[in-house]
């Protein structure tokens, strides 16, 4: 049958459901790009079990594919073409002594959802790197759908606004922490009282990417002046460690502050960023594990005060 004459229901009724098998299907990814855009486009209103019945088959499975024996035909017929290199790789090696499945599968993906879609993401890319010269264009295709699922499905889903408004302004403050720690940043906690203008301190140290950057929370349902932006500029200007500045309010921010902070550096993340954010570094359920989310930064800052570890740090 024609891909392009296939609807979305017909599609889901035979790879979901496995309706109608009789007829050839493409169930490894998206047939076409415009059912692919269909799907994307509702698919925060489809059940979770369908979405992770669709990955499973985009995913790679465990086990050998039809090209695997035409490779080690064309290795053979073209000695010249393949460097040595090329062929000791673990996935040429797999398929020449056949004592385990040709393709080692990365179906296990599916375990880092919905909690860590970022870890997800990152698993897929690496698999896909470490075997793009081997992969077949259809499964190329399928790793790369998959991938636009779990943007779409966990990076945007929209929680409502409101989903902080009984949060305490400190407890907000633990829940960027959270956010900051979960994007692989070193954070320092400020005192409740007397913070100097910002509320925590996010390092990023790795080679290339020096980052020591003053963090401000705004739990606020109005729109945030910039007063605000101001107030963190000058503690950016008055920290000989700080190079960046970076305002998280649970709302948005006026005109006049993002001209404000754009004129002189300042970060802004607003509530549609921030809760993109939330759930791509702490998963997309994070609103329901919020307090677990806000107690054990509690306790790890806590920890981080025993251990005499403080705002000030400065990177090596």
């Amino acid at each position: 049958m024609d891909p392009n004459e296939l609807s979305l229901s017909d599609w889901l009724s035979r790879v979901v459901h496995r309706k109608n098998r009789s007829v050839y299907t493409i169930d490894y990814s998206f047939p076409t790009d415009a059912l692919a855009d269909e799907y994307l486009g509702i698919i925060q209103t489809r059940p979770e079990a369908e979405v992770r019945a669709i990955l499973r088959g985009f995913l790679m499975p465990s086990g050998a594919l039809g090209q695997d024996s035409r490779l080690i035909q064309d290795w053979a017929a073209n000695p010249d073409r393949f460097r040595e290199a090329f062929k000791s790789t673990e996935f040429a090696k797999r398929v020449v002594d056949k004592r385990r499945p040709n393709w080692e599968g990365n179906t296990w993906v599916l375990d880092l959802l919905p909690d860590y879609p970022q870890l997800a993401i990152d698993a897929i890319d690496a698999y896909f790197t470490a075997h793009i010269i081997f992969l077949p264009d259809g499964r190329f295709a399928g790793l790369d759908d998959a991938m636009r699922i779990i943007r779409a499905r966990y990076f945007d889903y929209k929680h409502p606004q409101t989903i902080l408004s009984n949060l305490r302004p400190r407890d907000f403050e633990f829940l960027i922490y959270a956010l900051y720690k979960g994007m692989g940043y070193s954070v320092f906690m400020t005192k409740a009282t007397r913070d100097g203008g910002f509320d925590m301190r996010a390092v990023n140290e790795a080679p290339g990417r020096l980052e020591n950057t003053l963090v401000e929370c705004k739990l606020y349902e109005g729109t945030v002046g910039v007063l605000a932006v101001r107030s963190l500029n000058g503690a950016v200007r008055d920290d000989p460690n700080a190079n960046k500045g970076t305002l998280v309010c649970s709302s948005q921010a006026s005109r006049e502050a993002k001209k404000f902070a754009g004129n002189n550096g300042i970060e802004i993340i607003e509530w549609p960023a921030l809760n993109r954010l939330l759930n791509q570094n702490l998963g997309a359920n994070w609103s329901v594990r919020i307090d677990g989310i806000i107690a054990g930064a509690k306790r790890e800052t806590l920890q981080s005060k025993v251990a005499g570890k403080d705002e000030n740090h400065v990177p090596t």
